[in-house]
């Protein structure tokens, strides 16, 4: 054993002691056997792309979608996007969340923000995120219910969303303890002046914000990052620790094209485990409603369930992955007219992964966070002055 220890010793020290350049000069062999191995994939599977588009065309797994550039494009619409950063220091970390909404069509602008302190925790990350969620989930809902009329179009998936809230009670429960009881107290004894996240959380939890976000038809989801591996798990298996089914989407789609319309729940197909429903061991006061709800939209079929597709309406953009509810689909025309939207704002916008719409919110809303980290920064800093007792408590620990 000791010698063992010692032969290790000697390999890191020898590890150590290596020549910077011979150093990055392994990183870059290593990197660049990496992306031949990419490459190697990619053409795998264009190579096998065609057989496959064949076969999906035979089963309508692929649909000419071209006739939606003579649909009437959808007139009301509201985009919401969120942004967090975090910046810890030595006495604490804090968290800056937004969410923001922009309706053209109405001249409306909206925006929530949370600045708040916490605790230095590991869970700080998924902290920020929970709060930008629930923001985002308010706001949704709230655009929604205001006016009946609007489609509301969120950055990513619902399903995710709400996982991120989940993270959020379940990992500062385990690291912060009664941190959620005490917001709780803060926002019942202080009111509008608590301090944040007090006033963000107590909103959240003050009613049933995630029934009418799972079920109300005019939300619907635009998703950039895509895990699910539906379509690879049943063609290419081979491919399933590579790529995911958006990959799979842009290499089999043609301009104008798109998917036939895939359950967000396979369980039902697949054999695989009910997913358990959200937020139903966590604190969330209403987490019995959102079992219940769970249980209608986690089907496969019907109209409570929900779907998504990739559309590809230009073929020098990827495909996009867009997710609703089915009820959309009753709805006679609406359907198309959501495509068509998609079609209106990627025309000519080749250099964005997201329709051109969302780029303006989610600009807006990174744009407000690191501002927002700036003066945080700036007015900290100009409190603790040059030689303050306080200033080794408050200080970064490291240089901007």
């Amino acid at each position: 054993m000791i010698e063992l220890v010692e032969s290790v010793a000697t390999e890191v020290k020898e590890k150590w002691e290596l020549d910077p350049d011979i150093y990055m000069a392994d990183i870059a062999t290593d990197l660049d056997r990496l992306s031949e191995s990419v490459h190697g994939k990619i053409a795998d599977l264009v190579s096998k792309s065609g057989e496959l588009r064949k076969l999906l065309l035979e089963k309508e797994g692929i649909i000419d979608a071209s006739e939606v550039v003579e649909t009437a494009p959808l007139k009301n619409v509201a985009i919401i996007d969120g942004a967090k950063i975090t910046h810890s220091d030595r006495s604490s970390s804090y968290i800056i969340t937004c969410s923001s909404c922009i309706s053209q069509e109405k001249d409306v602008w909206k925006q929530s923000s949370c600045c708040a302190r916490v605790p230095h925790s590991t869970c700080l990350e998924s902290t920020a995120t929970g709060l930008m969620m629930m923001q985002e989930v308010m706001m949704a809902v709230e655009v929604a219910e205001e006016d009946p009329g609007v489609f509301v179009f969120i950055d990513g998936s619902r399903i995710s969303s709400l996982i991120h809230i989940h993270s959020f009670y379940s990992n500062l429960k385990k690291e912060l303890g009664n941190r959620l009881d005490i917001w709780r107290n803060e926002a019942i004894q202080q009111g509008a002046n608590a301090m944040e996240p007090a006033r963000t959380f107590a909103k959240f939890e003050s009613r049933d914000w995630v029934t009418p976000y799972l079920m109300n038809p005019r939300i619907v989801g635009n998703l950039k990052l895509v895990t699910t591996t539906g379509i690879v798990e049943e063609y290419l298996p081979e491919f399933l620790s590579v790529f995911d089914d958006k990959t799979v989407a842009n290499a089999l789609l043609m301009a104008g094209e798109r998917t036939a319309r895939l359950p967000v729940f396979n369980h039902e197909k697949t054999g695989k485990q009910k997913p358990q429903a959200i937020l139903s061991d966590s604190e969330y006061p209403f987490r019995e409603e959102v079992a219940k709800t769970f249980e209608k939209i986690v089907k496969s079929e019907g109209d409570e369930s929900m779907s998504y597709v990739y559309y590809r309406p230009f073929g020098y953009h990827s495909a996009y992955k867009i997710e609703f509810s089915n009820l959309l689909l009753s709805q006679q025309g609406r359907f198309e007219k959501l495509l068509r939207w998609w079609y209106d704002e990627t025309d000519s916008v080749t250099s964005f992964e997201e329709p051109y719409r969302f780029f303006l919110v989610d600009l807006q809303a990174k744009k407000f966070v690191t501002l927002g980290k700036d003066i945080l920064t700036e007015t900290f800093m100009r409190r603790l002055a040059e030689g303050d007792e306080n200033l080794a408590i408050g200080m970064s620990y490291r240089s901007q």
